[in-house]
């Protein structure tokens, strides 16, 4: 991951901010990470997502390499951002629905998540709270997602039995239930199958579902796979 701290003392106050206001809000598995990561410097090259965020949040990555950015900038060409969008998965900090944010002229940006951090974030209208099967999303026009690990098969699943056009980073990792894993050690790329055929079978004639990647330069192996409608 490229980040830009040409003055890194300014970086530390920066980010020793961020944790007086936000540290105690992480779980004790991220707070490991974040100690982990920033306890030699700046860490290594690679990095989860929810330090890739905090650099985000600062400001620090520039985006022709900030991999939200570069999912957002994916999402205007595919289908615009003048949209009434629902983002499932935020995380800690909602990058991607802050970049949609400044970039909206019309049109929402919800975002789902029970572990964000913050009340308010521009006009970004946040949802402390999980994405259920119950959670109703009848004015959405895109239903989104970055690596929404546990509830990306929802996401798919949801969104089809409501007819809406999504698109969703697949995360790195596994989630099938245990009756799948009982018996079989599962791949990432078995995951990744499982996502792309779920998404295939709410497909309509007028739709199709596609494979894409981020550019390289943005650090994100893992394929996004989107439902179009044709228009």
């Amino acid at each position: 991951m490229i980040v830009n701290i040409q003055d890194e003392k300014q970086f530390n106050r920066d980010f020793h901010a961020y944790l007086e206001q936000y540290y105690i809000l992480y779980s004790r598995a991220c707070q490991k990470e974040m100690i982990r990561h920033f306890g030699n410097g700046l860490g290594e090259e690679f990095c989860a997502d929810i330090i890739t965020q905090i650099y985000s949040a600062l400001g620090y990555i520039p985006n022709e390499n900030d991999r939200y950015y570069g999912f957002v900038m994916m999402l205007k060409d595919m289908y615009g951002l003048d949209n009434k969008i629902v983002e499932v998965g935020a995380g800690y900090y909602p990058a991607v629905a802050k970049h949609i944010d400044s970039m909206q002229t019309s049109g929402t940006i919800t975002t789902y998540d029970p572990i964000i951090l913050m009340n308010e974030l521009g006009r970004i209208i946040i949802r402390k709270e999980e994405f259920t099967k119950k959670t109703a999303i009848d004015d959405a026009d895109l239903v989104i997602g970055f690596s929404p690990c546990e509830a990306s098969e929802l996401l798919i699943n949801k969104a089809n039995e409501n007819n809406k056009e999504f698109s969703i980073a697949v995360c790195g990792c596994t989630h099938f239930d245990t009756n799948y894993t009982r018996h079989y050690s599962p791949r990432v790329n078995d995951w990744i199958n499982y996502l792309y055929e779920s998404a295939k079978e709410g497909k309509k004639d007028n739709e199709s579902i596609e494979i894409s990647y981020l550019d390289d330069k943005y650090e994100y192996p893992y394929p996004i796979i989107s439902k179009i409608k044709k228009r």
